[in-house]
């Protein structure tokens, strides 16, 4: 975050578990809650000249593919939670392999209307998508 203050750019603050397993036997009760309430933590102070904060709620770090779908419905809940920081909200899913796990589900290299599909979040409130 200091280097993002010293070049007067903007910070995402990434969640995930505290010791990440990506997908290897994510526990979460309730995921929408607990990447809540670790996104209701950002930094306390965004930095000098960091220009924007967004919050990424970490799509496919440390989740299920039924964690994925289930963060990905919920979007209004963390832009909502995000506007208490001021803060913009980032979804990023960029042909990530539980995009495949859908009906009809397009081989790896062709997750790119996968991909694409997930920016109807920002219908839900979401500033910004990450695609390749």
């Amino acid at each position: 975050m200091e280097v993002a203050g010293e070049l007067g750019v903007g910070y995402v603050a990434c969640t995930a578990e505290a010791t990440p397993t990506m997908q290897n036997s994510p526990v979460y009760e309730n995921v929408v809650a607990e990447v809540g309430t670790s996104c209701a933590s950002p930094p306390s102070d965004p930095g000098a000249g960091v220009t924007r904060l967004w919050l990424d709620p970490g799509i496919g770090f440390g989740k299920t593919v039924e964690h994925n779908w289930e963060l990905l419905a919920h979007c209004d809940f963390f832009v909502e939670l995000a506007r208490q920081f001021d803060a913009g909200v980032l979804i990023g899913t960029s042909r990530k392999s539980f995009l495949a796990h859908r009906p009809r589900a397009p081989r790896v290299e062709q997750r790119l209307e996968g991909s694409i599909r997930p920016s109807m979040a920002m219908l839900q409130g979401v500033s910004m998508v990450r695609v390749t």
